[in-house]
Formats: C-alpha cells, sequence, structure tokens
C-alpha cells in the first residue's frame, strides 16, 4: 500500500463512522459510553480514507485497537504508524468467524493465539442445575448498585488475577462506576456481589444486557469460599433475573484452559459457536516498511 498517510482523528465523525459500517448517531453514541475520548487515527491513500482505528487502553495494561478498514492494506499502514506513536505492543479481539478482519490482521503483519471458545447456553438446563440455591448462613447477596463501588473495585480486580487471561487487570473505581450506570446492559437484578459475615465482599456474579442478547460476564468468589454454596447462589440468582428478558439463552465465553468451566459447558449441552482470537502486533519487522 503506497503513499497512505496517517491523520489523528479530530472531527471526522462522518468518515469514520462509514469504515466501521455504522452510521453518525451510532458511533457518536459508542464513543460516548467509553470514559475517556478515544484515540483515533485515519488512513488516506490518494485523498480517499482507507482505513480507521480506534486504541483505548485497557485496565490489564494491554492497549487494544478496533479496525474499520475498506482495504486490507490499511491494517498494515496505520499498525506500523500507530506502534511507533504508542510505543508499545498492539492487540486485537477477533471471533473465528470474522474472516475478513482475520485476513487484514494477518496482511498486517499480526500474529494469534486462541484465547477462549464461545458459547450458547439454554437459561433452563443451567437453572435446573442450581435450582433455587441460597448462600451460606450469614452471607448476604446484594445487587452491585447498592455496592460501595470502590470495594467492589477492589474485588473485581482481585477476582480478575484468578480467571485465566485477565492477569494483571487493575481497574479504577471509574471504570466500575462507569459499567454501573449504562442501562442497559446493566440491570442491578443480573449483576450482584456475596457479601461475608464481617462485611467485606467475597464474590460476584454478572450477566449483561446486550442488544443482542444476554452475556455471562463473570462468576467468582474468593478461593477462600470456593467450597461453599456462595458461587452457586450467585448464579441462580443472576440467572433468574437474565431469564426474564425473553431469551432463551445467554452467551458466554472461556478460556479453553480453564479445567472447571469449560468442561461443565460442554456437559450441560452448549453449544459451541466458535473461537476467539487475540491478535498482537510487535513491531513493525526489522527491514521492512509500509
Amino acid at each position: 500500500m503506497a503513499c497512505v498517510r496517517i491523520e489523528e482523528y479530530s472531527d471526522q465523525v462522518e468518515e469514520a463512522a462509514r469504515a466501521y459500517g455504522l452510521s453518525t448517531p451510532q458511533l457518536i453514541q459508542r464513543d460516548a459510553r467509553r470514559t475517556e475520548s478515544p484515540q483515533r487515527w485515519l488512513a488516506y491513500e490518494g485523498g480517499e480514507m482507507v482505513g480507521v482505528a480506534t486504541a483505548w487502553l485497557r485496565p490489564d495494561g494491554r492497549m487494544f485497537l478496533s479496525f474499520g478498514c475498506p482495504n486490507l492494506g490499511a491494517f498494515r499502514s496505520l499498525s506500523i504508524e500507530l506502534a511507533r506513536r504508542l510505543s508499545r505492543p498492539l492487540y486485537v479481539s477477533v471471533h473465528g468467524d470474522d474472516t475478513r478482519m482475520i485476513a487484514g490482521l494477518l496482511h498486517g503483519g499480526y500474529s494469534a493465539e486462541v484465547v477462549a471458545e464461545k458459547f450458547d447456553v439454554g437459561f433452563n438446563p443451567v437453572l435446573r442445575l442450581v435450582g433455587r440455591t441460597v448462600p451460606p448462613s450469614r452471607f448476604a447477596v446484594i445487587p452491585a448498585s447498592s455496592a460501595d463501588v470502590e470495594s467492589l473495585s477492589d474485588l473485581d480486580n482481585e477476582l480478575r488475577q484468578l480467571v485465566p487471561g485477565s492477569e494483571g487487570w487493575h481497574a479504577d473505581s471509574d471504570w466500575v462506576r462507569a459499567e454501573l450506570e449504562e442501562s442497559p446492559p446493566f440491570d442491578p437484578a443480573s449483576y450482584l456481589v456475596g457479601v461475608a459475615p464481617d462485611g467485606s465482599y467475597a464474590g460476584l456474579a454478572r450477566i449483561w444486557r446486550n442488544p443482542e442478547g444476554p452475556r455471562f460476564g463473570l462468576v467468582a468468589v474468593k478461593p477462600a469460599y470456593r467450597m461453599t454454596r456462595l458461587g452457586p447462589a450467585l448464579i441462580a440468582g443472576v440467572l433468574r433475573a437474565a431469564s426474564k428478558w425473553g431469551f432463551d439463552t445467554f452467551t458466554t465465553e472461556t478460556s479453553i484452559g480453564n479445567r472447571h468451566i469449560h468442561p461443565r459447558l460442554h456437559r450441560l449441552g452448549a453449544r459451541s459457536t466458535g473461537y476467539v482470537y487475540q491478535f498482537v502486533f510487535e513491531s513493525e519487522p526489522s527491514g521492512e516498511s509500509g
């Protein structure tokens, strides 16, 4: 791809929206969900906009990109320039059926690894399994909307270290507060927090109310409480809430290396919908240019 010019985004919202396949109001709405203004760049060739990339720094310290590239060559030009400007590896998360995005990333010099398998899970078999499980004696279950945000943020950070693929995650209370203020996908009944007898937060479970259907985000309890009924009680509570949204199934994803959850989903009859890949662009290979 020759003579490509990379321009930092200012107010080219219509061009960026078109590259992402969105309407202008849709892109504005999507950007408004972020706590910070987007870092975005556009690629031009011969006066024509041929690609856009938006970057955001995840709480685990990884810089992730989302691309909208009508021209496959723009993946490489944007990545080389952004890796130089941002001085760090670049990551992209892609579902396995997005063949065009995968082709563009491979063309752009990215390497990939499988990080998770996605599933459609029926509410009924899981609800039958957990029943109406109640938390252990003297434990309480509260909606996240009633939780102390600082303490909930600390719990979320601690639990994520125990989940494969989330190591290094550290979000501040503003991140958590932004999640709780977004409705939908936030529904207080489907984001529950387990409270230990001493008042400390012991675990959580959450299902997001996305327009395309419920998505199970995370269920985890502190190691000290794993052999109690707390985890099943949290799962039962969020599933009962989400099952009333008018869907027969919910989606979830889990690391293929998770020895506990991954085989259980298969035993529950969950339907695999493919794999999630994480692509990384380290830097421009030596001796090459865009």
